[in-house]
């Protein structure tokens, strides 16, 4: 079975975060016609043991747990009537539920907290868990915005890209794309290492290494020393492509569906550096496979400077859903999260989608 033949599941427990977790997990059942699946988990009344509860004066746990995913549910209808719903209350963590659920789903949602979060967390221990650990995609929800604020044509999905493939994160943000006729910008960070380290000599070679203190006007272009490869002075060589980089996958017309986005601080007439054809190179690699399958898919490809979080968060103030890969390392049974993705979670905007990649 098709990964998005399978299930939305959501985990509920009645906080605020994930009645939220609800609504999108509703739309995004509703975008791709799957059933949505809800499941409220605890291990409360195990622990405590149904006498202390009574002495207590509260409601037994299995009451509560009820009363909880028939709200949900209730919502969930009220919402789109027309997405197929189950809820189920399970004794168990509620880490350890949302991952075994994960593994016949096509995704998992959380709230970024849950009912016995501490406000002053950015992160709750069972999102990040569930996000760590699970075989299927992950989305954390991690603002108030309401799902749907935005028409699908305004959606901006962002996909972070790094040096490895990520080939399960890569078709997950096309296909959400796709599904959502929103424009995808993929990117991919980049910087110029210090003298001396192994890929230096990409600067060193670089007709227009100052690039950007150029392009913000701090350096003249006339006071840089013309650098010689290969015994040929620069100047005397063919010169690099500039401006607009075509892609090989690249449509004419209809809007561009495919283009390259430098940012704001490269202009198109400043060539591309050697790190920077690099970053370029390596989302159209990354890219290509994903691209010819989905041919509709508006992509908009952006090598950045800078530290990988930095410009997936910026970029996340404007977006609708973050995708970043994580490597699953078989056999390894801590969390599995990068360092970019454990950020990301902790400090995005908007809802991140974190999607495993086995290795």
């Amino acid at each position: 079975m098709r990964s998005m033949e399978l299930p939305v599941v959501v985990g509920v427990d009645g906080s605020e975060p994930s009645l939220r977790a609800v609504d999108w997990a509703v739309d995004e059942a509703a975008l791709h016609g799957v059933p949505l699946r809800m499941v409220y988990a605890s291990l409360w009344e195990r622990y405590e043991g149904p006498a202390l509860v009574r002495a207590l004066g509260r409601p037994a746990e299995h009451e509560r747990a009820e009363a909880i995913v028939a709200s949900a549910a209730a919502r969930a209808e009220h919402r789109d009537p027309d997405v197929k719903v189950s809820a189920e209350a399970v004794r168990a963590d509620a880490v350890s539920a949302l991952v075994c659920e994960g593994r016949n789903a096509s995704m998992v949602v959380v709230g970024a907290r849950g009912r016995g979060g501490l406000a002053e967390l950015l992160l709750g221990s069972v999102s990040l868990g569930v996000a760590a650990r699970a075989s299927c995609p992950v989305v954390v929800l991690r603002d108030g915005r309401a799902p749907g604020a935005r028409t699908r044509a305004e959606q901006r999905i962002v996909l972070g890209v790094g040096e490895a493939t990520d080939e399960a994160a890569v078709r997950f943000a096309f296909q959400e794309a796709a599904d959502r006729y929103a424009c995808l910008h993929a990117l991919h960070a980049w910087r110029c290492p210090a003298p001396g380290t192994p890929h230096a000599s990409l600067r060193a070679a670089d007709p227009v290494g100052g690039h950007e203190r150029r392009a913000e006007g701090r350096v003249p272009a006339s006071d840089q020393a013309p650098p010689a490869t290969d015994g040929v002075p620069v100047r005397d060589q063919a010169p690099p492509a500039v401006g607009r980089v075509p892609v090989r996958d690249e449509q004419p017309a209809d809007g561009e569906r495919h283009t390259l986005d430098r940012g704001p601080h490269a202009p198109d007439h400043v060539p591309l550096c050697g790190h920077e054809q690099r970053a370029t190179d390596r989302l159209e690699e990354a890219l290509r496979d994903a691209a010819r399958e989905h041919p509709s898919v508006r992509v908009r490809r952006r090598p950045v400077e800078g530290g990988a979080r930095t410009a997936l968060l910026r970029a996340a103030a404007t977006a609708d859903l973050l995708v970043v890969g994580a490597r699953r390392r078989r056999g390894h049974l801590g969390l599995q999260l990068g360092r970019v993705a454990h950020a990301v979670l902790h400090h995005s905007a908007c809802p991140v989608a974190v999607v495993p990649q086995r290795e």
